[in-house]
């Protein structure tokens, strides 16, 4: 008989990859996704490439980077002025 996989007992592909460092002096910090963002973007980009194993690495980098990139460029979106 298999073993059900709980939360508890599930494999956990993202454990040893070590969070972000922040730019000495606090620079850039404000923009810096959280270790949880980044764990839950890995995790989407994990099942997007069909759960495929060895790639925690990767898949953490690429996360990271769409991250920090996104509130730069949505900060380079016009906004829309609304005149009455």
């Amino acid at each position: 008989m298999i073993p059900s996989v709980t939360e508890k007992n599930a494999p956990r592909p993202f454990s040893g990859v070590k969070p972000p460092q922040s730019a000495p002096g606090g620079i850039g910090k404000s923009c810096m996704p959280t270790h949880d963002e980044i764990a839950r973007r890995a995790y989407e980009i994990y099942v997007d490439h069909d759960r495929s194993e060895g790639r925690s690495e990767q898949d953490w980098r690429q996360a990271e980077e769409e991250l920090v990139q996104k509130p730069q460029a949505s900060s380079l979106k016009p906004q829309a002025q609304f005149r009455s």
